[in-house]
């Protein structure tokens, strides 16, 4: 008994701490030593990613140090350490929608299950090419069939800092407070080229190129890497511990009366 009053509550105490759901760096394992080769199956947890709409994908060289790129207006954090090892890939999607049609319908699913666990964080690095949507959206799902819109996301760092250059944007997104999340078998979220009238209220039902001075064209790419989903294991409310230890107690009574 004094073994399983250990464990009961050595259990109890390692409650609320942070776990990776799902995490996908798209490397190949064990390392081929190319980017241009990957898998789309996770590094760690459980999921699966796929392409939305007609979008073709392939891989190509992942997240990457900004500062040592020459991007020092951008300092990241998603890097990925397979970087020196020339085993760093991407998940590269092209084929994207004709300018003018198909807002919100091509881009990149991750589906998960976050049961047992609540407060749901999200991070990824994305790159774009010159030519491929600067705005996109992030959608989310409770049932894997109804999608809600979560935020959008605006890539400007070519019209601030210069035309014709390609960061790494690393985006942290937060599920803590938005209902049907926690504990769901059934989460996913896309993340989708969208028009630049959709994402900010003005301008046209077009998509605006991520770097001035080009066009927008469906050969433009955004490269995905350092998918994770975390989550904090769900701690049971007060009354939920205290029936515990009450069950504990009244075990461990019976058991003196043997």
């Amino acid at each position: 008994m004094k073994a399983f009053l250990i464990a009961a509550f050595g259990c109890a105490a390692s409650l609320g701490s942070a776990t990776i759901l799902a995490k996908w760096d798209f490397n190949s394992y064990p390392s081929d030593g190319s980017s241009t080769t990957g898998v789309l199956t996770p590094v760690a947890g459980w999921g699966y990613a796929s392409r939305v709409g007609a979008v073709t994908g392939s891989f190509a060289r992942g997240a990457f140090d900004n500062l040592s790129a020459g991007f020092d207006k951008m300092p990241n954090v998603l890097i990925d350490p397979e970087d020196a090892v020339n085993n760093n890939s991407g998940w590269n999607l092209a084929n994207f929608a004709a300018q003018g049609t198909g807002s919100g319908t091509r881009g990149a699913e991750f589906l998960l299950s976050t049961v047992g666990y609540t407060d749901i964080q999200l991070s990824f690095a994305m790159r774009l090419s010159n030519t491929a949507s600067r705005y996109w959206r992030l959608d989310y799902t409770l049932d894997r069939s109804t999608w809600l819109t979560k935020e959008y996301f605006d890539h400007n760092y070519c019209y601030l800092w210069g035309a014709g250059q390609s960061p790494w944007y690393d985006h942290f997104v937060s599920f803590t407070n938005v209902e049907g999340v926690a504990d769901n078998p059934n989460f996913g979220v896309r993340i989708l080229a969208v028009f630049q009238d959709e994402a900010t209220g003005v301008g046209d039902a077009l998509y605006l190129p991520h770097s001035p001075g080009s066009a927008y064209g469906t050969s433009g790419t955004g490269r995905f890497d350092l998918v994770t989903f975390e989550g904090r294991e769900a701690v049971p409310e007060p009354a939920t511990l205290t029936a515990l230890a009450l069950g504990i107690g009244r075990l461990a009574w019976k058991r003196r009366r043997r």
